[in-house]
């Protein structure tokens, strides 16, 4: 599984459980991804989880609203960072 995969899974367990309802009307995972900062806990529990899975730490200044714009700008945002730690 590559790391844009990994981070639509993520967005997908997060978004169709109890917050199922919100995000229904959203069809790709960049629609939900834009949607995610309306929920401050869901928005949170996602850079987390995205933290644990790649086993990094995002600068806080690169955890703004445009993050949540699109998935090729949070996968980038993850290779930013894992080629900062090697």
């Amino acid at each position: 599984m590559n790391i844009e995969q990994k981070v639509e899974q993520i967005l997908r367990d997060l978004t169709d459980n109890e917050y199922r309802e919100l995000f229904a009307l959203c069809v790709t995972a960049d629609e939900k991804l834009q949607l995610l900062p309306s929920e401050s806990l869901l928005a949170l529990m996602f850079i987390t989880a995205l933290e644990d899975e790649f086993g990094i730490s995002f600068d806080d200044d690169v955890l703004d609203i445009d993050f949540f714009s699109s998935m090729n700008l949070v996968v980038d945002r993850i290779n930013h960072t894992l080629n900062q730690t090697v």
